[in-house]
């Protein structure tokens, strides 16, 4: 979805009238959305895993911060960078 969202928005200009909607759901809906999907992580099932927890935790951190690196050099406001690295 944040591809074809990027695709769309670099090929097609949309009205200015659009643009209220866009602001809200790039601020309301999508923070909700990825809030909910860390509702799903089970932290039981992590912890049977073993050795395998530590690769994933570290995986989740290095996903996180490169996120935030990456959006530091694109000029991306760290907040909402915050949010994609942590959603992903």
């Amino acid at each position: 979805a944040i591809l074809i969202g990027m695709i769309i928005s670099n090929t097609i200009k949309l009205d200015n009238k659009y643009s209220s909607g866009i602001t809200y759901a790039e601020k309301s809906i999508l923070a909700f959305a990825i809030a909910t999907l860390g509702i799903n992580l089970d932290f039981s099932v992590l912890a049977n895993l073993g050795f395998s927890t530590i690769i994933i935790v570290l995986g989740m951190i290095v996903t996180i911060y490169s996120t935030l690196f990456i959006a530091q050099f694109f000029g991306i406001d760290k907040k909402f960078a915050l949010l994609l690295g942590i959603g992903t």
